[in-house]
């Protein structure tokens, strides 16, 4: 969508703006979940922040005691 300037401040064409905003908003989006995803392996991220907490349910003590007999 190619809108001139003039365009984005007139008051009639509210609409046109608001759809730049959201196509623009919706490519933007993309691009950040595809780099997150591939770039920065955020699910791998997660996985191992989700195995963390888990420790805190009581396996993280069991191993530390057996450990320590």
């Amino acid at each position: 969508m190619n809108l001139k300037v003039e365009s984005m401040l007139d008051q009639k064409s509210d609409f046109q703006f608001q759809e730049m905003i959201d196509t623009t908003y919706k490519d933007t989006s993309s691009i950040l979940i595809e780099i997150l995803m591939k770039k920065y392996k955020l699910f791998d991220h997660y996985n191992a922040l989700r195995r963390y907490l888990l420790l805190g349910q009581g396996d993280f003590i069991r191993h530390l005691m057996d450990l320590m007999e």
